[in-house]
């Protein structure tokens, strides 16, 4: 499934995804963002290439997006569960979706 936009991950020239050494496991992780993470991604969705247990923190810091406040202030869906352990580990054909604190009620 290639990565949306010019967005790092699989099949877009340049890109890297998430850093790992050539004789890792490697996993492919669908990545949504949604509202303000999305517009800090710059992207919708992405598939990015990863080492297999990289945690939710690695994969984000890894993409460059550890030290912007919306994703630390993000929930996240994992296969559609809910989850909040950010060392969660990956595994190939995860999907997780990044969703911002919404305003409104």
């Amino acid at each position: 499934m290639p990565a949306a936009g010019g967005a790092a991950g699989i099949g877009v020239p340049g890109a890297s995804g998430a850093a790992a050494s050539d004789g890792d496991v490697r996993a492919r992780v669908r990545v949504r963002y949604f509202a303000a993470a999305k517009a800090a991604a710059g992207v919708g969705t992405e598939v990015r290439d990863v080492a297999e247990g990289c945690t939710i923190d690695q994969l984000l810091d890894d993409a460059g997006f550890g030290a912007i406040p919306v994703f630390g202030r993000s929930t996240f869906l994992l296969n559609g569960v809910t989850t909040t352990d950010r060392t969660h580990p990956l595994r190939d054909g995860d999907e997780l979706d990044v969703l911002p604190p919404f305003a409104g009620g």
